[in-house]
């Protein structure tokens, strides 16, 4: 029973009072809760691997609302650097696979938006 509630726990984030279970290769409830979710993250950490085909791309992205940890893939190697203000570009299908959720892209915000609280 300790070992189903940890991996369960590992797969648990918490999107503002919300609590989401994210199960390992699944489809999921996300896809509700992706207009919940706030338009703004900071990057707190990005590791970018090429596989022989396409670079993958790992960030995990904070914002007080929500921390999230996402994968994508391009042809291309990427730019962003860590403290960087970027928003999620979402795939048609929201799926969660070894503790990260698979968006299209993370764009950059050269400036952020009015009323933007950046200490948070």
């Amino acid at each position: 029973m300790k070992q189903v509630l940890a991996n369960a726990l590992q797969h648990t984030q918490v999107v503002d009072r919300l609590i989401l279970r994210l199960a390992s290769n699944t489809s999921s409830s996300l896809c509700m809760l992706i207009e919940q979710l706030p338009l703004f993250f900071r990057v707190t950490a990005i590791e970018s691997t090429y596989n022989g085909h396409a670079w993958v791309h790992i960030a995990e992205i904070y914002n007080e609302k929500a921390s999230l940890r996402v994968q994508w893939t391009s042809s291309n190697k990427i730019n962003i650097q860590l403290n960087q203000l970027v928003s999620i570009r979402w795939k048609g299908q929201t799926i969660c696979e070894q503790g990260a959720i698979h968006i299209s892209r993370l764009v950059t915000q050269h400036q952020p938006p009015k009323g933007l609280n950046l200490l948070c």
